[in-house]
């Protein structure tokens, strides 16, 4: 049979494809790791005092960019609905520090070093023909190049840069109730050198952006608050089980690319036709299949469907003891979301103290 060029290489990419899906399905036959990373958030304890929350002017903020950062990352953490009227929660601040020392130049002693020519003599063997061929040594001169230390200026300029910030965030409860407190004390130091006084290299120290310096700090301020007060983002490596089946295989990597919602769909199926299977592989199949998908619904906000999963799973297949650590992480997330939980102490009466 002749075949053209084009159909030749189709055949080749059918074939290719076929021989990485036999590999890969051999690959899970035997046992190779199913190990995923997978992102979930953990909520912020402040949820415990309402959703609604202001944010009113800083104190010492003249220009207002910190009350303004800060009511930026609130916004994108998407925990709260931000309000200007009626709110559950009011952050309040001070800015107690913020301020940048002015160039400081300053030479210290230094010691350069020069390459000086130096003659030298040095023994070197010869060979000497004749009747009679010998090694003689004979002395002769070189020349050199020695390093010399020589005095030269250092010179530095630095710039000492301090933030310092204080957030508390009061529930509106009768009476106030300061729910977060924390102060953030930053302090950094820029140094940058110069030469004065040598062979080559003469410069002076470049100059330094106190203005950028004190932003990073401010920035930085902002960013330890939004970490110790807002939800914030984790990652679990979870070991997925083998369920002998492609579906599986399809709904590791959906969990790698992170696509959750793809993977539960691919192990619902698995769930559904293996659930009457009364065989030990059947019942082992059912196990895996409902281990995954607990996994999957428990870090993408099904926290009690997703425990009920694993569950199931470990009554089913009693031999992998391995899942019950799993099965306890679930449950301390769900006791970590369950107590940041709003039960609706707060009002919306009275106005927080400054």
């Amino acid at each position: 049979m002749n075949l053209s060029p084009r159909p030749r290489t189709a055949l080749r990419a059918t074939l290719s494809l076929l021989g990485l899906g036999f590999a890969s399905h051999a690959l899970a036959a035997c046992g190779a790791s199913r190990n995923a990373r997978i992102q979930y958030m953990h909520p912020t304890p402040l949820s415990r005092w309402g959703n609604r929350l202001r944010v009113e002017p800083f104190n010492g903020d003249a220009s207002g960019g910190i009350t303004r950062r800060v009511e930026q990352v609130v916004r994108q953490s998407g925990a709260f609905h931000m309000v200007t009227d009626g709110a559950q929660m009011a952050v309040v601040g001070d800015v107690l520090e913020d301020s940048a020392t002015p160039d400081e130049l300053r030479s210290h002693p230094h010691t350069c070093t020069r390459d000086i020519p130096t003659v030298r003599t040095r023994q070197v063997p010869v060979v000497v023909a004749g009747l009679n061929p010998r090694v003689e040594l004979r002395t002769e001169q070189v020349t050199e190049m020695v390093p010399q230390p020589y005095p030269c200026t250092l010179l530095s300029r630095t710039v000492d840069a301090r933030f310092v910030l204080r957030v508390r965030i009061n529930a509106r409860t009768r009476p106030i109730h300061v729910v977060f407190d924390r102060r953030f004390e930053l302090a950094d130091r820029v140094e940058t050198q110069g030469l004065a006084g040598s062979d080559h290299g003469d410069r002076p120290p470049p100059p330094i952006d106190g203005d950028a310096l004190m932003q990073r700090l401010r920035d930085e301020a902002v960013r330890r608050f939004a970490q110790e007060a807002l939800p914030t983002m984790n990652a679990v490596d979870v070991e997925l089980a083998d369920c002998s089946d492609s579906r599986c295989d399809q709904a590791y990597s959906l969990v790698r690319a992170g696509d959750l919602a793809g993977a539960e769909r691919l192990y619902n199926v698995v769930v559904d036709q293996t659930q009457s299977v009364q065989t030990p592989e059947g019942r082992r199949r059912l196990a895996a299949a409902l281990f995954n998908r607990g996994v999957v619904r428990g870090y993408s906000n099904q926290l009690a469907e997703g425990i009920e999963d694993v569950r199931l799973a470990i009554a089913t297949d009693s031999t992998r003891t391995a899942w019950q650590a799993r099965l306890t992480a679930l449950q301390e997330l769900q006791a970590e979301i369950e107590s940041s939980r709003f039960r609706g102490e707060t009002t919306t009466g009275a106005r927080p103290p400054r």
